[in-house]
């Protein structure tokens, strides 16, 4: 499988380029840098990170297909069991809700779990206590800076949005890794609802930069050559209604009216959800909150796959 960079030298080869002079001037950690600084990394801040999960961790789950937030993306979780076995330690990083991490511990002899959001860990210890997985260690602590020794695999999912000095942040994740390092994250392209809200504003709204190609050529940078395969990774707000689920969507700040006009774009996109139990109970507004509405929406995402060079023979048998 090609990695990003190889793709992009060989179109600079048919193109009759020199690939070591076309290569050699790009410099992806600073590129990083600068479309952070800019908004089109849509990169935040650590404190950004940390007040959204205070707000947000506990219905985080509902984003995904199950409802559960245990539903990673089929592809980078079969990359992952292949590349682990039972003796193995995984290190990962922003374990969330533990969607990844509840797939990966049975598979493997210990986990150890970094995040710096409170709030994120208290639920992933709340889940891995429901499923009865006693093999994941929690750590509270911000990458590349908090102490963890080296683990057999490295697994990190959409997490690279809130490091800005990503080139520190990889070395290190390289340095952890002892046989495989697995990278998933975006491709830049932007969801439904950010398009018409975009448009309802009046305001031009384009796809973000690729955060997972751009991650791809800092690693070729630090001579880390990665496979590269792209996934759709699917989404969903649910609520009790497609108003509630708009304004989920745009936060409470914004307007009636805007809300509105967002409802009905996202109309095809909307479906009820059937429930097994009906619960017949009101909110505080008369609305049944056994009425659930489902937002349901697709994105790509990029997987980055680097084993150390002495063992990758046994991973291409």
């Amino acid at each position: 499988m090609a990695t990003g960079l190889e793709c992009q030298r060989e179109q600079e080869r048919d193109r009759g380029g020199d690939d070591a002079t076309r290569t050699a001037a790009i410099d992806f950690a600073a590129t990083w840098e600068r479309l952070a600084d800019t908004g089109a990394l849509d990169c935040w801040t650590p404190d950004e990170d940390r007040a959204y999960w205070r707000e947000h961790a506990d219905s985080y789950g509902e984003r995904f297909p199950d409802g559960s937030g245990s539903s990673p993306e089929p592809e980078a979780l079969e990359t992952i069991r292949s590349a682990v076995s039972e003796d193995d330690s995984v290190l990962e990083l922003g374990p969330g809700t533990g969607r990844y991490t509840v797939e990966i511990a049975p598979l493997v002899d210990r986990v150890t779990a970094v995040d710096y959001s409170q709030a994120m860990l208290d639920q992933l210890r709340e889940r891995l206590e429901a499923a009865d997985i006693t093999n994941v260690d929690t750590v509270s602590g911000r990458w590349p800076t908090v102490d963890v020794a080296p683990h057999d695999v490295v697994v990190t999912a959409w997490t690279m949005y809130s490091q800005r000095e990503v080139a520190r942040a990889l070395e290190a994740l390289v340095t952890a890794t002892r046989k495989t390092l697995v990278v998933v994250d975006g491709l830049g392209a932007v969801p439904p609802h950010s398009r018409h809200l975009a448009e309802i504003r009046g305001e031009e709204r384009t796809g973000q930069a690729s955060r997972v190609l751009l991650l791809a050529g800092v690693l070729e940078e630090l001579d880390v050559h990665a496979d590269y395969s792209v996934e759709p990774a699917v989404r969903e707000h649910i609520d009790v209604s497609p108003e509630a689920i708009a304004r989920g969507l745009v936060g409470s700040d914004v307007d009636d009216a805007t809300v509105t006009e967002l409802v009905a774009r996202l109309e095809p996109d909307l479906e009820r959800v059937e429930r097994e139990e009906q619960t017949y109970e009101t909110s505080d507004d008369g609305t049944s909150t056994d009425d659930r509405w489902r937002y349901r929406y697709e994105i790509p995402a990029g997987i980055l796959c680097w084993h150390r060079p002495e063992l990758e023979t046994e991973h291409t048998r």
